[in-house]
This record gives C-alpha cells, structure tokens and sequence, in this order.
C-alpha cells in the first residue's frame, strides 16, 4: 500500500481549517444575542457567583454578604452587565428592603460626564422585603467594553443604623 503525500497534506489542510472555522463559530456565538431581549437575574445566594456577563456589586468593602441577600453599608456600590449591542431601555426589578429614610436609588451611567447617572428612587419599606419595578432609559447610557454600569447610591447611609438589604435583581434590557 502506498501513501500518496499529497492526499494527507490536503486532508491535514482541510482538517485544520475546518477546526479553525469551528473556533471561529464558537467564539462568535459567545459574544452574539440574536434576540431582542437580553435578562440577567442575579440573586445573592452564593456569594462567588460565576458569571461572566455581570459583575458586581462592587466595591465588596462596602457590602455585606449574607446567607441569601446582601447589605449595603456604604455607598455608592455599582454593577456591570454586558451589552452585546446598543439597547433602547432596561427593565429592572429588585427586591430589596430600604428602612426608614434612606432615600435609596437605582441608576444607569450616561455617557455626559464622570458623575451623570439616571436615577429611579427606591420607596422605602417597612421590615419586609418588596419588589419594585422600574425603566431606565437607555439612549444616553454609557457602555465601555460593551459592558453598562449601574449604580446603588444612598446618601449618608453609613452614618445610620438602617441599612439597605438586596434579595435579587433582574434586568431586562430590550
């Protein structure tokens, strides 16, 4: 039996550049969303949660990680969450505890300047947990490295005893 060369050359080529092709559609598929919606829930059950489209809350110094919530000490405290393209508006609901007067709220950076963000304020609550549910106009947003970034601001909330307890949230960006 003979081996022809050529024929394995050209089998290895096509070999190669087949693989090459299946790389390529995979690396593709991680970064596109064909639909027209795009949800993240995040829930604070485990506090290393692996997920590479969203980070966050952070910075972790001034949060508190509990059995199934987190605890807002100090602000502000921001989240990212990847954007694969441009979005008209984000669907947020959260479920949170917000004590007395604390004057909680959700935001998105705009791409103004350093410190503009659009904001929704967070009704406050008794000792129980509510679900609040919100827009967040998304044609001025700021997105680098197609990633957004929100914020959680709350003025003068390490200077209370109250603080503010999130359970989950969930953002639908459309």
């Amino acid at each position: 039996m003979k081996i022809n060369p050529q024929k394995i050359f050209l089998i290895l080529k096509i070999a190669v550049v087949a693989f090459c092709v299946l790389i390529l559609c995979f690396l593709f598929a991680q970064k596109f969303v064909f639909s027209k919606n795009l949800v993240y829930e995040i829930d604070f059950i485990e506090k290393n949660q692996q997920n590479k489209f969203v980070r966050g809350f952070f910075p972790e110094t001034r949060i508190e990680f509990n059995e199934n919530n987190i605890k807002v000490n100090h602000e502000p405290i921001y989240l990212e969450v990847y954007s694969p393209r441009k979005y008209k508006q984000a669907k947020v609901k959260i479920k949170y505890q917000n004590q007395t007067d604390l004057n909680a709220q959700f935001g998105v950076k705009l791409k103004n300047n350093d410190w503009a963000f659009f904001m929704q304020t967070l009704q406050n609550t008794d000792d129980s947990f509510i679900e609040s549910e919100f827009e967040l106009d998304l044609a001025n947003a700021e997105i680098i490295n197609n990633k957004l970034k929100f914020i959680l601001a709350c003025p003068r909330i390490d200077q209370s005893e109250n603080k503010i307890i999130i359970e989950s949230i969930k953002i639908n960006l459309n």
